[in-house]
């Protein structure tokens, strides 16, 4: 059954997906006065241009036959996630933000779009065998006792193939996915904030990079572990970059003010 660590290992994953973009949140609009509208903007953002225009275009391209060849389906990955997802954001900053680029916007509209992408890629899945393993540890027989034999042998199965590591892996690859996709919403408002297409290339280059060496990796069914290392690199480079661009945002409001006219205004435009 189930041990006492995959258990922790599963919660902690199901509470950094489900928690962790609106922990942020909250913070950012305490602190920095951000409105949870651009939150829904990077929620939207997400499963308009992913959810239905990548994995459509994604799926069109694997019947083709074009992913057979594994270089090939790297170029194809990167190019495809680049145009819908800095695609995707980049048009919600032309069409909802074109006098509001504040740093407080960016990162809702990050953290809004890192959190949808937590919670349906791992959240919903981990809050699930964290609840069927909570029960099953503490009665074993539950499941017999709810479930046919058929469908009791087979959760079984499943909560014991879970590793405790993996889910650990897979949690701090979570909070890092999160971390870049805030980052690179930031460095992307720069781009719009300063008419200058640099940065735009770089979120370009960052977002497309990172998937491009994911799927490398995947196709030479490289570990988890170097996958996290990839990760990590792209997410420090992005977290510095924003940076360095978010004091030009913060310079350039330089009325506080300006900002909380802003996103009163946003918070009554009907999207």
């Amino acid at each position: 059954m189930i041990s006492l660590f995959t258990l922790f290992s599963t919660g902690l994953s199901a509470i950094v997906c489900c928690l962790g973009g609106i922990g942020f949140a909250v913070w950012v609009a305490k602190k920095k006065e951000g409105t949870f509208k651009m939150f829904l903007l990077g929620f939207l953002s997400y499963t308009m241009f992913v959810l239905v225009v990548q994995q459509t275009v994604d799926g069109v391209l694997n019947a083709t036959g074009l992913y057979d060849r594994l270089w090939l389906r790297v170029i194809l990955v990167a190019v495809l996630t680049a145009l819908t997802e800095v695609g995707g954001r980049a048009l919600v900053y032309a069409i909802f933000m074109k006098d509001g680029m504040f740093l407080p916007n960016g990162l809702m509209l990050g953290a809004g779009y890192g959190w949808t992408e937590a919670v349906l890629s791992v959240g919903v899945t981990a809050v699930y065998l964290t609840a069927l393993g909570a029960a099953a540890y503490r009665q074993p027989e539950i499941l017999s006792q709810t479930l046919d034999a058929e469908d009791a042998q087979m959760l079984y199965e499943q909560l014991q193939n879970i590793q405790g590591g993996q889910m650990l892996l897979t949690c701090m690859n979570r909070m890092l996915t999160l971390t870049l996709q805030i980052a690179v919403s930031v460095i992307l408002m720069t781009a719009f904030s300063r008419r200058n297409a640099l940065p735009a290339l770089e979120a370009v280059l960052l977002q497309g990079g990172n998937a491009a060496l994911m799927e490398l990796l995947s196709g030479l069914h490289g570990s988890a572990i170097a996958a996290l290392g990839v990760l990590a690199v792209f997410t420090a480079i992005s977290v510095w970059e924003a940076v360095r661009l978010a004091k030009y945002l913060q310079e350039q409001a330089s009325e506080p003010s300006d900002g909380q006219v802003w996103n009163k205004r946003l918070s009554r435009r009907r999207l």
